[in-house]
């Protein structure tokens, strides 16, 4: 697909007639959008002339499809590359992308016992007792100040407060101060240990958000925790969930600390099905886990996710590992903000339910919508049953021909016939 003539298309639209305006397909435009968004809203020469036949474009369809696109504000032609500007694609924050960092964690960590605000001439020493050295803290300072959450003024570094928090001093008379208790004994008085005692008393997991105050409970300051966590990553004894937001401690460590647990040999959920014990010389990790996920309805929360995976006999550190790798690869999905994670079809069916073919997912989508929806609509609920937009807007020219279907001049609309609908 010669990408020349896509870009001449933004300028040819505005000449087009309203006869070539209403011959486009609403259904082909769809699945236009579709293919583009799934190429990470980007399309250049190459690419169209690679992707494009295989979904049957031509020349002059694709010409009338992206004019329409570019003269509706959804898609930018920039020299020979098409991007897809509809909110698709939406370009990550650079606050929240920096606030994600572990270095910037600890940086905000030691500001903070500084009331937000350092001089210059001290910062090198303090961050150097810490562990961050110049190089480490001046590549923190530059993206910060560049995303307005700290300034350089006068030898001063101060943090902006809507990221730093600095301690608040109160004063009280004869008023006690209640400490909470570790529920588990802390074995030394190590940074580590104190640490572990934390993690202990909420099933061997620490909320880095809400951690500040049970850790200052047992003299540990934020930044050392971010390297004691660090520490316990490289060893294989801690992992991250959530986006980094939860640590989860490998109950060979956490366990001992926790107080005493009279063992089951079956944990039991109410409502949920009895995973499926993973074999001790199984090879495959991940056919474990799905198994677990299967008898599961193919979701875990933060909630369960340790109950779950130690009741399948599973390692947690490994399963871990895995449902991370497939939320990057995006096999697993989170409706909710990373408190639950899901696998669908066809990598997970859940126990006891057929896995539905792509022509039953089709039919299925639209009998759930009152046997009529629109292209536009359908386009948002995919993928769905492991029918994919690609897939479902390839099928709609088949199923039409064979009457399951049918759509009106406009083609605008997929309705199933009264037969399906049924």
């Amino acid at each position: 697909m010669d990408m020349k003539v896509l870009a001449t298309s933004a300028v040819l639209v505005s000449m087009a007639s309203g006869a070539m305006a209403q011959s486009l397909d609403p259904v082909r435009i769809e699945m236009f959008r579709s293919i583009l968004a799934g190429n990470e809203c980007t399309l250049t020469e190459a690419a169209a002339a690679n992707i494009l036949p295989r979904f049957n474009f031509t020349r002059e369809e694709t010409r009338g499809i992206v004019g329409a696109l570019v003269a509706a504000g959804e898609v930018r032609l920039d020299g020979s590359t098409l991007n897809l500007v509809d909110g698709s694609c939406a370009v990550e924050d650079p606050v929240v992308a920096l606030l994600e960092r572990r270095d910037v964690q600890q940086f905000i960590a030691v500001m903070a016992e500084y009331s937000c605000t350092m001089h210059e001439a001290d910062a090198e020493e303090i961050f150097a007792v810490r562990g961050l050295n110049k190089a480490q803290v001046g590549a923190v300072i530059g993206p910060m100040i560049g995303a307005g959450m700290a300034r350089f003024e006068a030898g001063i570094l101060s943090v902006d407060s809507a990221y730093c928090s600095a301690p608040v001093v109160e004063t009280t008379v004869d008023t006690p101060v209640e400490v909470p208790t570790p529920l588990a004994p802390i074995n030394d008085d190590t940074p580590l240990a104190a640490f572990i005692s934390v993690a202990a008393q909420n099933s061997c997991t620490v909320d880095v958000s809400a951690a500040a105050g049970p850790l200052a409970a047992v003299d540990l300051r934020m930044d050392q925790a971010y390297r004691i966590v660090d520490d316990l990553m490289a060893s294989g004894k801690a992992s991250l969930i959530n986006g980094g937001a939860m640590v989860i401690l490998d109950p060979s460590i956490c366990g001992g600390a926790a107080q005493p647990v009279e063992p089951v040999q079956t944990p039991v959920t109410p409502g949920v099905t009895t995973p499926v014990q993973a074999t001790a010389d199984s090879t495959d990790p991940r056919a474990d886990i799905l198994t677990m996920l299967a008898a599961n309805g193919c979701e875990v929360t933060q909630a369960n996710v340790t109950e779950r995976v130690m009741a399948a006999g599973l390692d947690l550190n490994e399963t871990l590992r895995v449902l991370t790798q497939m939320m990057a690869s995006g096999e697993a999905t989170s409706p909710d903000s990373g408190q639950t994670l899901q696998v669908g079809a066809p990598l997970c069916v859940a126990a006891g339910v057929e896995l539905m073919t792509p022509r039953e997912a089709f039919i299925n989508l639209i009998k759930q919508n009152n046997c009529s929806i629109t292209a536009a609509e359908f386009s948002t609920m995919l993928p769905v049953d492991g029918l994919d937009a690609n897939t479902a807007f390839g099928m709609i020219n088949e199923l039409e021909a064979e009457g399951v279907i049918s759509l009106p001049a406009t083609r605008d609309v997929v309705t199933l016939s009264a037969e399906m609908c049924q």
